[in-house]
């Protein structure tokens, strides 16, 4: 992060102004945070509220203000609930797939299984049953020793 110069610095404390604070920010961040907890919450209608902190950032004190809408919970819920059904649907066709492959031992198939599931962000692992199924190590009927290959399904 760049740091203000002295001259800069005096300059920007004798304007009052109002801006956006990138979300990159890790005291933005810290603050949102703060804020999903903050009980203190200045009602400005039915709609709106928002909390006021008094901050000092690059050297200069500064009152941030975190507003809260109904109107963005509803959208970002919207948001969430599209992209949850999105890598459902996802995960369906994955999974679809990975039943139908066969593996050679059940460490085989929970690492595909989990390599398959690295990227979901909406949903996680409960339970995983494995199921072994029995062929024969060769073609046509089976020879008296009962020699036998494994495969394991996810």
């Amino acid at each position: 992060m760049q740091t203000l110069h002295k001259r800069e610095r005096s300059i920007l404390s004798q304007i009052p102004f109002i801006t956006l604070i990138p979300g990159a920010l890790s005291r933005c961040k810290e603050l949102v945070q703060q804020c999903i907890h903050e009980k203190d919450l200045v009602v400005i209608d039915d709609n709106y509220q928002y909390v006021s902190y008094k901050i000092l950032h690059n050297k200069i004190q500064q009152r941030w203000l975190a507003f809260d809408s109904n109107a963005a919970k509803t959208r970002a819920e919207k948001t969430i609930s599209k992209k949850c059904s999105k890598e459902q649907e996802a995960l369906g066709k994955q999974f679809f797939h990975f039943q139908a492959e066969k593996f050679e031992c059940k460490a085989d198939t929970e690492k595909a299984l989990k390599k398959d599931l690295k990227n979901m962000k909406f949903y996680r692992e409960e339970s995983v049953e494995y199921i072994e199924h029995k062929s024969h190590a060769g073609k046509g009927m089976p020879k008296k020793c009962n020699c036998r290959k494994r495969d394991m399904a996810g």
